[in-house]
């Protein structure tokens, strides 16, 4: 997968910049994104009883 470092936002300049690109696994680049979408904040932190994330929203829930 190939992460855009600076986000293109339909920007077609930053889209083809190849020193905008980063290789990136796919669980990797969806976690993320989706901490960019959660204004940087990421996920809730801690486990239950199981190790399991209490975020539902956590990569580890997919």
């Amino acid at each position: 997968m190939v992460d855009h470092i600076v986000p293109h936002r339909g920007c077609p300049d930053l889209f083809f910049r190849k020193d905008n690109l980063m290789s990136m696994a796919k669980p990797c680049h969806d976690r993320h994104k989706q901490s960019q979408e959660r204004g940087g904040k990421g996920f809730k932190g801690g486990c239950d009883d199981h190790g399991e994330p209490l975020d539902p929203t956590h990569w580890w829930n997919d």
